[in-house]
C-alpha cells in the first residue's frame, strides 16, 4: 500500500489545505492556505 507523504506548493498552487492539518502539520497547513491566498 502506497501513501502519498509529499505535498507540493508554489506558484499559488498548492496539492494541500488547512483541512489537512493532522497530514500535513501546524506549518504545512499553514503554508498550503499562504499558498492558496497568494501570500508566498
Amino acid at each position: 500500500m502506497s501513501q502519498k507523504r509529499v505535498y507540493l506548493f508554489g506558484n499559488g498552487k498548492a496539492e494541500g489545505n488547512a483541512k489537512m492539518r493532522e497530514e500535513l502539520g501546524g506549518k504545512g497547513a499553514n503554508l498550503a492556505e499562504m499558498n492558496h491566498n497568494r501570500l508566498l
